[in-house]
């Protein structure tokens, strides 16, 4: 894999520029600051075209810059670079980020714009919905992350990660990666969920199994409690039979008794209650005219009383009207209470004749009244005689009634004799359905558990066949769970990924080695570990990287600041190694930037042939430095800043 063109728009201090980074050989990255000659080349923006390619990759520059922060600041916007990425088989992919862009916004693009050879343009649009899932599909791509690029592929100095500080874990990440362990990560994570899976199937199976056992066991226990309730019902069925036997014999024969009785015809009863109610109906109409008469007479009594009151009345009256004439006769010779007039005896005769015609009326009336009273007396009696005679006269129902009640007495004891009859034969034939009944529970076994059984030996049965199943299923998980378990353990830190480690600590040894004996003539020695001593002798687990100096030093914090320079420069290259042989996409591209501070002239003529190597292995080989180094490197890109604004332009 390499990188072609590479475009940089307004990306910090460079404004424009187009560079190709394919089969460049050793090139030295130079700078030239014009707006400030005391400064040189610092400044001038070198470092910033190779940030600009790792922001356009990643988002992030070489020394962590990101966000509006990699805008030029002069322009403030439409930052944009684009990179093309080159992979076996003629294909180019065009990565493409921008901040601020009015084209792209703050996003990532990447597109497939040559396929097979063939030039298919914007085309075939690879970008996705998120920035994010974009950057790792750009990260799948490069088969590289950010941390592995600026360890090895873009060593900045400035950042050039101290490998022999680093944690056990922190390295061992790095190496993973380096080697393509890392991409085991992704296998022992499918292994781990698979087992996970294998696990749970069988503990899922093996609670299915328990759970199906548990309800075998339960149905089995109701079947017993059933079959036993049935044979209960059985015998007590029988019992009952033998019974309700002996209840049918004790029956037929009372029956044949009651059968046997003598009885009256209804019919001769019958007509015999007839004749005699005939005769009461007779005696009741008789009781009834006697009545009548009877009430007649008492009615006249009643009326000859009323006739007396009222004459009682009359007379009453006249002697009040009587009584008014005296008043009136009292008043002669009196004043008149109004005008006080001496009242004559001619004032009131009017008044008095008024009173006296009113008395003489009434008397014609009273003894009217009495007249009539007199007849109506002589009627009453009359009447009384007539129904005391009819009430002598009336014949004595005692024994017509004393008939009725004998024959009515033989008419139900006949009715009770058949009553029970009838009781008796509805009784047994009752009971004969009963005992067809109960000949169908003792002779042919019905009976109301039967359904149930039926259904308990059928769902123990299926219960049995499904244990059988889950049993079968649990010892295929079982094996299937051990099978996982040795791939998990298999794809562990302790498995494959141990034993890869352990076959690459040799290559970063001897390639480590070789670069430090070409930079300190064997002076320093950085031997990468997987293993330490502990305190007590023993060994444990541990990756690190055991550095010493002939001069006395025996750990990385020990050394000087140039000794420092050159096993972080060693331990780089041999990084970068690792990953040109392990990756399943290496990277035809090296930068150094300021590898060769600090070295004296021997140490910068060993690091020069290093970088050719490099420049050989790779292709290209980009060198940033703020020495001269034409003397040593042919090719050169220049970063000029000129009014704050740098541009690019390649000088040979």
């Amino acid at each position: 894999m390499y990188f072609g063109k590479l475009s940089i728009k307004n990306f910090l201090v460079i404004g424009e520029a187009e560079v190709d980074l394919h089969n460049c050989g050793l090139t030295l990255i130079e700078g030239r600051n014009e707006d400030d000659e005391s400064a040189n080349s610092n400044g001038a923006g070198k470092s910033s075209l190779v940030d600009a390619l790792c922001w356009c990759l990643y988002g992030v520059t070489g020394r962590g810059v990101s966000g509006d922060a990699v805008i030029n600041k002069k322009a403030k916007k439409e930052c944009v670079v684009g990179v093309e990425v080159w992979t076996e088989g003629l294909n180019c992919y065009y990565i493409e980020r921008g901040r601020k862009s009015k084209r792209l916004g703050n996003n990532l693009i990447v597109q497939h714009v040559i396929v097979d050879g063939n030039d298919v343009g914007s085309g075939c649009e690879l970008t996705k919905t998120t920035v994010a899932d974009t950057q790792a599909l750009v990260n799948e791509l490069l088969g590289c992350s950010y941390e592995i690029f600026t360890s090895s592929i873009y060593a900045v100095q400035e950042k050039m990660p101290d490998l022999p500080a680093l944690t056990d874990k922190n390295l061992k990440t790095l190496i993973e990666e380096a080697a393509g362990i890392d991409k085991l990560q992704k296998a022992s994570e499918i292994a781990h969920a698979k087992y996970q899976d294998c696990v749970r199937l069988t503990t899922e199976t093996q609670g299915k199994i328990e759970n199906l056992a548990s309800e075998l066991s339960n149905n089995k226990k109701l079947l017993d409690d059933v079959v036993y309730e049935r044979e209960t019902h059985i015998r007590n069925a029988t019992l009952e039979r033998a019974q309700q036997l002996r209840y049918k014999d004790l029956l037929e024969s009372e029956l044949k008794k009651a059968s046997a009785l003598p009885v009256e015809a209804v019919e001769a009863i019958e007509k015999k209650k007839a004749e005699i109610q005939a005769k009461i109906d007779e005696y009741s109409f008789i009781e009834a005219k006697g009545a009548e008469k009877q009430r007649l007479a008492m009615s006249a009594q009643s009326h000859c009383v009323m006739t007396k009151k009222e004459i009682e009345k009359e007379k009453e009256k006249i002697a009040d009207l009587n009584k008014e004439i005296n008043n009136l006769e009292a008043k002669i010779g009196t004043h008149c209470s109004e005008c006080g007039k001496v009242y004559q005896a001619e004032d009131l005769e009017t008044a008095k004749k008024a009173i006296e015609t009113q008395i003489a009326n009434k008397t014609k009336e009273v003894l009217k009244q009495i007249e009539d009273f007199k007849k109506q007396v002589a009627e009453a009696k009359v009447l009384a005689k007539d129904a005391e005679d009819f009430k002598k006269s009336m014949p004595n129902a005692t024994e017509l009634m004393s008939a009725m009640n004998e024959l009515n007495e033989r008419l139900k004891k006949n009715q009770d004799v058949q009553f029970q009859i009838d009781t008796q034969k509805r009784e047994l034939q009752n009971l004969k359905k009963t005992i067809e009944a109960t000949e169908e529970v003792t002779v042919k076994g019905e009976t109301p558990y039967n359904k149930t059984i039926k259904t308990l030996e059928e769902s123990i049965a299926r219960l049995e066949k499904d244990k059988k199943e889950r049993e079968s299923e649990h010892e295929k998980y079982a094996e299937q769970q051990k099978i996982a378990e040795a791939v998990d353990e298999l794809y562990s830190r302790k498995g494959i990924r141990a034993h890869i480690l352990d076959t690459v600590t040799p290559f970063l040894n001897e390639r480590t080695a070789f670069y430090l004996n070409t930079l300190s003539d064997g002076e320093i020695t950085a031997t990468w570990q997987t293993l330490t001593k502990t305190a007590k002798g023993d060994f444990k687990e541990k990756f690190s990287i055991d550095v010493q100096s002939v001069k006395g030093a025996n750990c990385f914090a020990g050394l000087s600041g140039g000794e420092k320079r050159k096993v972080r420069v060693a331990t780089s290259m041999a990084l970068q190694d690792l990953v040109a042989s392990r990756a399943k996409k290496p990277i035809d591209l090296y930068i150094a930037d300021e590898v060769d501070h600090a070295l004296d002239a021997s140490g910068l003529e060993r690091m020069m042939s290093i970088l050719e190597e490099k420049a050989k292995q790779f292709g290209t080989a980009l060198v940033i430095s703020h020495n001269s180094l034409r003397d040593w490197i042919d090719n050169s890109i220049v970063v000029t800043k000129r009014d704050g604004i740098s541009t690019v332009s390649r000088e040979e």
